[in-house]
């Protein structure tokens, strides 16, 4: 039975002793020291929508009238990096940058999944670096003389000349190895291997892998190309490392060998995708 009263209860002669103690009034907050303490609250002190905090594991609990729920965990997060100098504490929420290529995805039931956006990390021809920030886009645009064709579905670009430029005309020769880990070391590679797809104006040249990695080339124009590079088309770095961009590689003048050899000499017999563009003036 009840008891009824006409004013609130507060200690005699404004003492500081309690009125009462949490767990033992019904709803309200309450403490325990494990979870099984939590479940042995007697039902006549439960009432929807209290909270119950458990020590052994630092969680709260809400009652939802029928069964026991995870508020929140009073725990915080710790936040570090691999260098070790970086070490963050009490760390409540994480937030992504969008702009750097961070994208987070509402999965529903509580979880989140955080993904990296497409990008390329660098384009170098060992003095001259383009580095991408974040997420970044590369511009390749036309020359004199030149044409670009995009294709998004073989992520490909073939570049061929208009005949427009005023130094003449821009021949483009291009060989594409696919598994070239998988040729014959020392030995000449046949373009009629089905491996090799080049261009129609590349019928004369010859391929010879040698055992360090170098590619040669012969053709029989008699001049020295007037630009080259090559698409690494597996995603992986020309010093052999790997990373989840494709790298543009630009090569230098001393990597030709004479006017009828061109020589690509780093280790791209090491690669399974390769193709190689190489540029004339007619």
């Amino acid at each position: 039975m009840s008891i009824e009263l006409i004013d609130r209860i507060s200690p005699k002669n404004n003492g500081t002793f309690p009125i009462a103690y949490a767990n033992e009034i019904k709803g309200g907050l309450h403490t325990v020291e494990t979870i099984e303490d939590l479940n042995l609250i007697p039902a006549e002190r439960l009432e929807a929508g209290m909270q119950c905090y458990v020590k052994n594991g630092d969680v709260y609990y809400k009652y939802t009238g029928t069964s026991w729920e995870i508020l929140t965990s009073a725990a915080s997060l710790t936040i570090k990096n691999s260098e070790g100098n970086i070490n963050l504490n009490n760390i409540k929420s994480l937030v992504f940058d969008e702009n750097t290529g961070l994208h987070v995805t509402d999965l529903g039931n509580n979880e989140a999944k955080v993904s990296i956006g497409s990008h390329f990390k660098w384009i170098t021809d060992g003095t001259k670096t383009i580095t991408a920030i974040g997420e970044d886009t590369l511009k390749i645009l036309p020359g004199e003389g030149v044409n670009l064709v995009y294709d998004d579905v073989n992520k490909s670009i073939t570049i061929n000349s208009t005949g427009a430029g005023s130094g003449g005309n821009l021949n483009v020769y291009s060989i594409r190895i696919k598994n070239l880990m998988s040729k014959t070391k020392g030995a000449e590679l046949s373009l009629s291997d089905p491996d090799v797809i080049k261009s129609s104006n590349a019928t004369n040249w010859t391929i010879f892998i040698d055992s360090a990695g170098a590619i040669k080339f012969t053709h029989n124009l008699n001049k020295v190309p007037c630009g080259f590079f090559v698409n690494d088309n597996t995603g992986a770095g020309g010093d052999g490392s790997s990373y989840p961009e494709s790298t543009l590689r630009i090569l230098k003048g001393s990597e030709l060998s004479g006017n009828n050899s061109v020589v690509f000499s780093d280790g791209w017999n090491n690669k399974t995708d390769i193709t190689f563009f190489v540029y004339f003036m007619s």
